[in-house]
């Protein structure tokens, strides 16, 4: 089995990726922003980050650069969330190493998103 971190402000979204994720047998962790998110990774060591791009006020992106520098959890799997279907979020996702999931695909792409950022871990 493996564990997903679920980084996210929005209490409906973590619930219905959470019921998705668990009935695919992942267990899930979560955090409502990136401070809790890192204390989580660090001391949790999550299989797999599912990372909003805005949580809160505060920028998933900040979260990722710092995922991709940090060697205790460089290579970390990541797939990121978003509203947005820009050329410049999803290039830059794909430069930082991430997976990309459109928010309003969720229901239909997150467990395979999940398992293909798992296999290329």
């Amino acid at each position: 089995m493996s564990s997903v971190l679920i980084v996210d402000d929005n209490e409906d979204q973590v619930w219905l990726a959470q019921h998705l994720l668990e009935r695919e047998g992942h267990e899930v962790l979560s955090a409502n922003d990136v401070h809790v998110a890192w204390k989580t990774l660090v001391s949790e060591n999550p299989d797999v980050v599912l990372l909003d791009l805005h949580v809160g006020v505060e920028d998933g992106w900040g979260l990722l650069e710092r995922l991709r520098a940090d060697p205790r959890v460089y290579g970390k799997p990541v797939v990121v969330m978003s509203a947005s279907r820009e050329e410049e979020v999803l290039s830059r996702a794909h430069s930082l190493g991430a997976e990309y999931l459109d928010k309003a695909r969720i229901t239909s792409l997150l467990v395979e998103r999940v398992d293909a950022a798992l296999a290329r871990a």
